[in-house]
């Protein structure tokens, strides 16, 4: 039986990584005071929502620091549904079996406002 190249599968993981932060990054406050920059929150959200309930991110999440930016996101931004997209996406994470534990070790560790 032929074993998956080491290689192949850390770059399929460093790009959904990638693809993750991305999206994170589009949900900070400093993002959305750019041209365009609440409707690109909002399709973020969107993509995060269904990624969420697709797959697991709370590895993914803890690694790349996107506990802080949901959070915040869920707690401050102006319109409710993407509050609740951050919720949902935050839900999804810690109803997550495998990686759940990682998650909570890094929200430990963030400390948020």
């Amino acid at each position: 039986r032929r074993r998956p190249d080491r290689r192949r599968l850390l770059k399929k993981v460093s790009g959904a990584m990638s693809a993750l932060s991305s999206l994170l990054e589009r949900l900070s406050p400093m993002a959305m005071m750019e041209d365009n920059g609440t409707e690109k929150a909002r399709i973020a959200i969107s993509v995060l929502e269904k990624k969420a309930l697709q797959e697991p991110l709370a590895a993914a999440l803890a690694e790349c620091g996107g506990l802080r930016i949901l959070v915040q996101t869920m707690v401050l931004h102006p319109e409710p549904p993407v509050r609740q997209g951050a919720c949902t996406v935050l839900s999804s994470a810690l109803h997550e079996k495998e990686h759940a534990a990682d998650f909570f070790i890094a929200a430990q560790g963030a400390r948020l406002p």
